[in-house]
């Protein structure tokens, strides 16, 4: 049977710098509707403390990630490559496996827009996750979105990216592309739309009585992603384009969604932002939020997640967690569109 529904996004989602985040939900389009979860509020996250300015001329930064807003982590908070990236581990508050930091094997079937996917399911009565990561080319940095397909009425997703040591931002003079830059490549999402027929699933003996709720596999969603970045202002924003919801069932892309536009926000001192996410065209609605953290030398790459709700008229009550890692354009290894823009 060919089910695809929307399961409902089990957390409470905290607002950070007053931005709300992805929700729970219920829809379908297909048989089964779910009831609607309820999404929370929270305090503002805490902005990172000030640090004195450079005295030598040189734009000095924190080492690492200093803290993911909840929106965008909801149920993750550790992630790390096997040294030969055959395998991850996800630290996921989630009933997915033990130990707590539960190890995700390779599944290159699964694979999308450059992007790796790995999944754990324990046995064929619990939950399938599956986590889609990249790392930036020198290594520096990475991230990843994980979800699972849905079991008791809940899906449990989250995000996490991190970077090794400090950056040096772009240099800022005269003219295009001189301190203002851009990213762009490839976006990839986990939704709550699932099925219990989905590919990676382990199979199920339907004929044994007392069976529960089945896991479900999530639809995924494949689109591009932009970024403009002015380094002497300190601010970020961007676009998700060409958004298509990919079958867990077969692959194929089933249906087309709106474009994101991804809201002006600052950069910090350490590379980091945070910001809202809208309906393209339709301004002041929220749509989620996304954040991510520069790294490299000049500033060569970003890296991050978005965290969507309720982002498409095509569906009730949907849900995406998505992650991008990407190279700065006139950089070694980057997008195509990068030829329309300076540095080229």
């Amino acid at each position: 049977m060919n089910r695809l529904l929307l399961a409902l996004l089990a957390l409470s989602l905290v607002s950070a710098c007053g931005s709300g985040g992805g929700s729970g939900g219920s829809g379908g389009d297909v048989n089964d509707v779910l009831a609607n979860d309820e999404e929370d509020g929270g305090d503002e996250e805490t902005p990172p403390d000030e640090e004195e300015p450079p005295t030598d001329g040189e734009e000095e930064v924190p080492d690492g990630v200093t803290g993911i807003p909840e929106t965008l982590s909801q149920n993750v908070t550790s992630f790390a490559f096997s040294p030969d990236k055959g395998t991850v581990t996800i630290s996921l508050d989630g009933v997915d496996t033990t130990p707590i930091e539960a190890t995700y094997a390779r599944n290159p079937a699964l694979d999308m827009g450059g992007y790796l996917a790995y999944s754990v399911q324990e046995d064929s009565l619990d939950r399938l996750y599956i986590a889609m990561a990249q790392e930036t080319a020198d290594g520096g940095a990475r991230a990843v979105a994980v979800g699972d397909g849905g079991q008791f009425n809940r899906v449990l997703p989250g995000g996490f990216y991190e970077r090794d040591g400090d950056y040096t931002p772009p240099a800022v003079g005269v003219g295009p592309g001189a301190g203002q830059v851009s990213y762009a490549g490839n976006y990839t999402a986990i939704t709550n739309a699932t099925s219990s027929d989905g590919s990676a699933l382990l199979p199920v003996d339907t004929t044994q009585p007392g069976l529960p709720d089945l896991p479900g596999q999530p639809a995924m969603v494949r689109a591009t992603i932009f970024f403009n970045a002015n380094f002497a202002e300190n601010k970020i924003n961007g676009s998700i384009n060409n958004r298509q919801l990919i079958s867990p069932i077969d692959g194929t892309a089933t249906e087309t969604w709106e474009d994101i536009e991804l809201i002006i926000t600052d950069i910090d001192e350490n590379g980091e932002f945070f910001g809202d996410a809208e309906h393209d065209g339709r301004l002041n609605v929220d749509v989620g939020d996304y954040g991510g953290i520069i790294s490299g030398a000049d500033g060569s790459y970003v890296s991050g997640i978005v965290a969507l709700s309720d982002s498409t008229q095509s569906r009730e009550n949907d849900t995406e967690v998505g992650v991008f890692v990407l190279t700065q354009c006139g950089k070694d290894g980057d997008a195509a569109v990068c030829d329309q823009v300076q540095p080229n």
